[in-house]
């Protein structure tokens, strides 16, 4: 076998691009890695251990401390039961738990919260100190050195006594309580109500006014978002609809709705503060909407660039959700670990789409990376966390808008490439359709059958008109369906029984069409099945023989199957 020298070099060829696109997916993962590693590692966090520091207005010289003047309170003493000597100041919880208090941290019952908080500086009598807590419905009293200085709900040692409060805390306090140095936040809480663990989202301390400021930036952000979700999810659900059957159109703006409603939620309890009812009955939909939003995503990529075989990668996706949810407890929440999970899968379909060089891959790839830096990398980047957190307001909004313009993006190229498609489709229609014509009325098919239908006016006058009357219905549908781009296929059944017809006239044979299945919804091509039996009858009958053409549809889910079979002696 002698060496084929162009073969091995479009060979060579093709595993160069497939190295640099490889490559290039590698680079980019090195920058989001170094990245995030560079801003965690520049960035200053909360101190470590249980104190944090909150800098006010500096009273006398008019300045503005460095330090901001709003904080939010992680690394809190949790420990069960009650004794309302928990909330002195003087009191030793070096023997309590330690929890970041990021999410669901405690059961059913009675328990406690204790941080120190170091304040520097002086607040004003027209800005003062506010204790802002967010998403703990339960019931609970807030101690400031000893001293109640508001509550949510009423406070109970059973179900009874109980009375859960609403999703939104917001407390002010004299400035006089809170003057330079070391002081106790402590909460007491009751848990008889909210079923499964508590859950407790943010604890911030700081001025009224940026306190106000800072909850309203929260509100008007949530709006944009929400915006920006309702716009993405109509665009998704006008394209499924205008375009059928493309189910990843579908699963985009699934994705979209399913966020949009998240941050309805959010700027419910943001603006409002929900009371217990109806917190309980969405909560179940804030643990599992945002894994099954990412799923819909993933879905969209499947199903978009058709990744095959589709039941081996969900599988492979249910099979690693399903891992996440029973191990791994000990390190995040159930629903951190849900997230994670279809998210890394979405930044990985978008890598193997890269390395095959698909249209849209770069796009795909900035529109994973971003919930993958924000879902998945945070486990693994020390820092990254706070750092997220950090950023200014307008950040997440930016990025929202980043990730539904990437993958709207890959939707639009797919549209304009579909456009380009049915215009190059409506130009070859148009010349099949001149080609049909002419076909059609070729000058010696009509020759022929004007000479068949002057020998029949000798022998069977009626048998010519009835000739000559099929030869005029046959050129009366075709005349009607020439310049289609599909008829239904009932209509080109009748053309290829009057077709049929005509010819037995011709050749003095009776031909007939019989049809299996239901034909009442299909559509076709104009004139597809009558040329193949046009060539039926041309190659497969001999002269006065007569036959029989067989046409099977059976339709499938996405598909449809024709045969067109004949009994002809050939």
């Amino acid at each position: 076998m002698g060496y084929d020298f162009r073969r091995e070099m479009k060979r060579s060829l093709r595993s160069a691009v497939l190295i640099r696109r490889a490559a290039y997916v590698l680079a980019f993962g090195g920058f989001l890695l170094a990245g995030g590693r560079l801003a965690a590692g520049s960035h200053v966090l909360l101190p470590a251990d249980d104190a944090a520091s909150i800098q006010a207005s500096a009273a006398g010289n008019g300045r503005e401390s460095e330090a901001p003047p709003l904080v939010s309170l992680f690394n809190w003493r949790v420990k069960a039961g009650d004794d309302p000597a928990w909330a002195r100041p003087d009191h030793d919880d070096s023997g309590w738990e330690n929890r970041e208090i990021a999410g669901r941290f405690a059961g059913i019952g009675t328990f406690w919260l204790r941080k120190t908080v170091e304040v520097t500086g002086r607040f004003s009598e027209s800005d003062p100190p506010m204790i802002s807590i967010y998403n703990l419905p339960s019931a609970f009293e807030v101690f400031w050195d000893g001293e109640l200085i508001g509550c949510n709900g009423r406070w109970g040692r059973d179900r009874g006594q109980e009375f859960p409060g609403t999703t939104r805390f917001l407390q002010a306090f004299s400035p006089r309580r809170a003057e330079p140095g070391v002081h106790l936040l402590a909460i007491r809480i009751s848990n008889f109500h909210v079923q499964g663990k508590t859950i407790v989202t943010g604890i911030g301390l700081g001025p009224l006014g940026v306190m106000n400021g800072y909850l309203r930036r929260m509100v008007e952000k949530r709006l944009v978002s929400m915006g920006l979700y309702f716009v993405a999810a109509l665009f998704g659900f006008f394209l499924f609809i205008r375009r059928r059957k493309n189910f990843a159109f579908l699963y985009f703006g699934g994705f979209s709705l399913l966020f949009f409603l998240h941050s309805l939620w959010i700027y419910l309890i943001e603006r409002m503060g929900l009371r217990l009812g109806p917190f309980a009955v969405i909560e179940v939909f804030i643990i599992f909407g945002i894994p099954a939003a990412f799923i819909m995503l993933d879905a969209f990529l499947l199903w978009h660039y058709d990744f095959r075989p589709r039941p081996v990668y969900l599988a492979g996706l249910a099979l690693a959700m399903a891992g996440a949810a029973v191990f791994g407890s000990g390190l995040v929440g159930i629903q951190a670990r849900l997230i994670a999970v279809p998210v890394a899968f979405g930044f990985v379909l978008a890598v193997i789409l890269a390395v095959r060089g698909k249209r849209g891959w770069g796009m795909a790839l900035v529109g994973t990376a971003i919930p993958f830096a924000n879902h998945v990398l945070i486990f693994f980047i020390p820092g990254l966390t706070p750092f997220l957190e950090a950023l200014p307001g307008y950040a997440e909004m930016v990025l929202t808008a980043l990730v539904l313009s990437m993958f709207m993006g890959i939707i639009a190229l797919c549209v304009r490439d579909e456009n380009r498609s049915l215009e190059i489709l409506r130009i070859r229609s148009q010349r099949l359709s001149a080609e049909l014509l002419k076909k059609s009325i070729q000058p010696h098919f009509i020759m022929n059958t004007l000479l068949s239908a002057q020998s029949w006016f000798g022998r069977d006058p009626d048998k010519a008109g009835r000739l000559i009357e099929a030869l005029a219905e046959e050129f009366r549908i075709i005349s009607r369906i020439v310049s289609e781009l599909e008829i239904d296929l009932a209509e080109e059944i009748a053309l290829c029984r009057s077709h049929l017809e005509l010819m037995g006239y011709r050749r003095d044979a009776v031909y007939r069409l019989v049809v299996n299945g239901d034909v009442s919804r299909l559509k076709t091509p104009p004139m597809l099945f009558h040329t193949l039996i046009e060539n039926g009858l041309t190659h497969a009958f001999e002269a006065r023989e007569n036959g029989t053409f067989t046409l099977t549809c059976e339709s499938r889910p996405g598909e449809v199957e024709f045969q067109l079979e004949n009994d002809g002696s050939r």
